[in-house]
């Protein structure tokens, strides 16, 4: 039952991801899904969330994918207060989401719907986390598990993620310094991304979607299945690519040789 829940997930993930990219590109018409849905459904099934080798861990990133497709979908309908509950829910489970509340900001320009856009956020999670302490018999004990456990980094554990590389090579003594140059790194990304690309909330929340899977303290495969799948939508940016930033590095190649 466990692995046919995963498998029904992973899939309405995938489909979802085809609904939004759909939206986007061609305005809802479904004769585009025939050129698109066998990439995207590549990208989605190419990470273990799908099959009968998912593992507990992942499951946990089944549900983060599934709360992601949906909440690019109602981005991208223009839904604010579904996107304020999916993401609420899907920070409440790992803190490094909330970046992504700088992308709603840009899709919801108006200055009524930016401060419903905090408030609702700032409401919404704490709800949460009153429903675990009150889950929770009233114990604060899931804050050290959760939040703090992603923060610290304790286990070193080998993963897909940077994090844990560099702090095997970090001397004890300078652990603390660098533990917060690591969590503060995302955030310094918020503002720069918010003024470069204040045009394009869609372009926004793919680059943020992909700033969380690469900085998190315990990233997955998972984690990268969704700003992929989402990378045909960005199809209009094809004609604006530049050979410069290549031919400058095959230029440095061959000058150190």
């Amino acid at each position: 039952m466990h692995e046919r829940l995963l498998s029904v997930s992973g899939l309405t993930t995938g489909f979802g991801l085809i609904i939004v990219v759909n939206w986007l590109l061609n305005g809802m018409n479904w004769n585009f899904i025939e050129d698109t849905y066998g990439f995207i459904l590549k990208v989605d099934d190419l990470t273990p969330n799908v099959g009968l080798v998912c593992s507990t861990i992942l499951s946990i990133s089944v549900l983060h994918n599934l709360i992601a497709a949906a909440f690019v979908f109602y981005f991208s309908t223009g839904l604010l207060l579904p996107c304020l509950a999916l993401l609420s829910f899907s920070s409440s489970l790992s803190l490094y989401p909330v970046v992504i509340l700088a992308s709603i900001l840009l899709r919801f320009p108006s200055i009524h719907e930016r401060l419903l856009a905090v408030a609702g956020l700032t409401t919404g999670f704490g709800f949460i986390i009153v429903m675990n302490w009150l889950l929770n018999g009233m114990n604060w004990s899931f804050i050290e598990d959760t939040y703090v456990f992603i923060l610290k980094v304790d286990d070193l554990t080998p993963n897909v993620g940077l994090v844990w590389y560099f702090f095997t090579q970090v001397f004890e003594h300078f652990r603390v310094f660098y533990l917060a140059v690591f969590q503060i790194n995302l955030l310094v990304y918020v503002v720069p991304l918010l003024l470069s690309l204040r045009k394009d909330a869609h372009l926004h929340l793919v680059v943020s979607l992909l700033l969380v899977a690469v900085f998190s303290s315990y990233p997955t495969l998972n984690d990268a299945s969704v700003y992929l799948a989402l990378l045909p939508m960005l199809e209009k940016y094809h004609k604006c690519r530049s050979s410069k930033l290549f031919t400058g590095f095959l230029d440095g190649l061959v000058k150190k040789s």
